[in-house]
Order: structure tokens, then sequence, then C-alpha cells
């Protein structure tokens, strides 16, 4: 892993792809471009819509009847990701989910991971699902694109609520994630797992067990993610283990155009929120070190504000100055992925965002 990939994998925690090593399901589990099929009229519906010539984007549409919210996921997930939490917004809106190209059931491309050619992609699937407002929710790095669409389609978002996603990473400061990181434990270092988890496979000890996936997925996030985004994540292979999806060649086009490009927020103009997970709280932080010693969590409390620092001086208060009125949050003991941890008080903040908005 290069250091440019390293402090993503802090940034986005995009160390869930490689961390869940193994997991099992009774139902089929998708190649890498094979959408999981959903019988018409059941939700969540799952489908494709043409971008780009030769690209095709998957959407998840969960229903529900009123203005739309549109869901962008983090670096390494599908929107079924949202699973969980998309539900919650359909009693008053119609809520749609994005998977970016080279993740889920979308087309992986050899390029085309730049932000302005991730902002088009949006773009052009959201036209295509006819979709001309709608208020706009991402997670970590889809806030380069929530940025992007707004300053690029200044009509369409009606509001926007950025999940932990408003960060500029190319400010020099980010290094401090390179320094932290090493300092946390490691999953090997606070799990273990039983016989029937687990098997020597090919010299490599491997997960076997789906119960054993999932913990070691929550743990590393600091909350399970929904069942359907792991089938999204993993494969079943031929030795018996079930491994993770390859998406080296999309991860690192990510990288490197979102380490490119800073965000600019000037003429957003839209109501805007922006909740921040709350890195002070070393468990928060670094989610594994939950399950590790006091003692491990007080060593990490120098780093972990160290974290909290950065964030505000490339997150929160660039954002600030440049959208005065944007609501500025921490989320209390929320690691990166507390949409999953805390639905409850997320639901409440996009509802809010919601009634907030200029329809």
């Amino acid at each position: 892993m290069t250091q440019r990939q390293f402090k993503r994998a802090v940034i986005a925690t995009a160390a869930l792809v490689v961390a869940i090593t193994g997991a099992g399901c009774t139902e089929d589990v998708p190649g890498i471009d094979t959408p999981l099929a959903t019988p018409t009229g059941e939700f969540p519906e799952v489908g494709l819509v043409r971008v780009a010539d030769g690209v095709e984007l998957e959407y998840r549409d969960w229903g529900g009847d009123g203005p739309p919210i549109v869901l962008l996921t983090g670096l390494g997930n599908s929107a079924a990701v949202f699973d969980d939490l998309a539900p919650r917004l359909t009693a008053d809106h119609r809520v749609i989910g994005l998977t970016r190209r080279g993740y889920g059931g979308s087309t992986t491309t050899e390029d085309g991971y730049d932000v302005a050619t991730r902002v088009a992609d949006d773009l052009a699937a959201l036209d295509a699902l006819g979709i001309d407002r709608a208020l706009i929710v991402g997670h970590s790095i889809a806030g380069d694109e929530m940025t992007g669409i707004a300053r690029t389609r200044p009509d369409l978002p009606v509001g926007l609520v950025y999940l932990d996603a408003a960060f500029d990473r190319t400010d020099p400061s980010t290094a401090v994630f390179d320094e932290c990181l090493p300092l946390a434990p490691t999953a090997d270092q606070v799990l273990e797992f039983g016989p029937d988890e687990v098997q020597m496979i090919d010299g490599q000890l491997e997960l076997v067990s789906m119960a054993a996936a999932a913990r070691q997925q929550e743990a590393v996030l600091g909350a399970p993610i929904p069942p359907s985004e792991l089938r999204r994540q993993v494969v079943p292979t031929p030795n018996g283990s079930i491994q993770a999806i390859d998406r080296s060649v999309a991860e690192a086009g990510i990288n490197e155009g979102t380490n490119a490009v800073g965000p600019d927020y000037t003429g957003i103009d839209v109501p805007v929120t922006a909740l921040i997970g709350d890195d002070a709280d070393p468990a928060a932080a670094f989610p594994l070190s939950a399950l590790a010693t006091p003692e491990v969590r007080e060593s990490l409390r120098d780093c972990a504000g160290r974290l909290a620092e950065v964030k505000r001086v490339a997150g929160a208060d660039p954002l600030r100055a440049a959208v005065p009125s944007a609501r500025i949050e921490i989320v209390s003991g929320g690691p990166h992925y507390f949409f999953l941890q805390q639905p409850e008080l997320v639901t409440e903040e996009i509802l809010a965002a919601a009634a907030r908005a200029g329809w």
C-alpha cells in the first residue's frame, strides 16, 4: 500500500475491503459486475443506468413518496451500505442511492475516477432516473462529489448533508493520519476466532464463518454493515475461503483523483449540514481499540486529539468560512461510519435538513 493509499484508508476507512477476509451466505453472491436482482415491485429496487459510453452505474431505489433524497457512498462501498438507513427516510421522501464506477454492479473502467468524472457520472445517473431536484447526502469521499454537484449544477441540490465528508484531503495536516494509524491495534490483536470460524488454507489462516466475518467488520468499523453490503464486498473462492473483491483499480484512481483537488465551497447557497465523527474519542477514532484494554485506548488519546484537530483544520473550519450558515456538529462517540452506529440521530438530522431545504 502506498503512503497515499495508507492515508485514504484512515480517512475513508477503506480498510473495510481489505479487513473483511471471509463471509458466507445462503443467497447468491454477485460477481464484480453483476447487480443483485430484485423482483419487480419489491424494494429496494436495483438497476443500472447508462452514464457514458460503456459505463453504467448501479442504483438502489428504496421507494417512498415525496421529494427525493439521494445517498452517495464512501470509498469502498456500494449503495447497499445504506440499506438500514434509507427505509427510515421513505415515509416522506423517495430515496435513491448511487454506486460509483468500480464498485458493486457499476462498471469498472481503467480511468474516469477523477472528481470531475465522478460528478458527471452522478449527474448523468440522476438525469436518467428523472431526478432534477434532491437533497444530496454523502458519506466520506462522496463529499468531493457533493460539492462538485453543487458547483456544477447549483439548480439540482436543495441541500447538502455531509456525513464525515466535508474534508480537504489535499491539506498537508492530514499527514498525522500516517503517523497515528500504526499505533492502533489490529484485528488479529483484539479478536479471537474458534476452530469452526477459521481454516488454514494454502498456508494462510482464512475466515470461513459468516459470524466471524460479521464480527470482524463490526470491530473494524465500530458498527455492523448490512448483510446486503457485505455480499457486495466478498465472493467465494475455489479453495473454500471467501475473499474481498479486488477493487484496486478503482481505489487507486479515486485516491489519485481526490488527492489532486480540494473542495471549493464557494457560491454554495443551499442549506448545509456537516456531521463529523468524534475522533477526539480514541474508541471512535480507532474502533478496534474499543475491544482493547483501557491502557491501550489511553495510549491513543494524544493521537485521537490530533486527528480531531485535523478534522477541524481541514474540514469544519474551511466549510464554516465558506458557508457561515452551515450546521456543523460532532457526533458524540461516533466513528467514521456513525450513520451505521447511530441511525436514529442521522435520520433525524437528514429529515431536519430536508425540512430546511429550498424545494
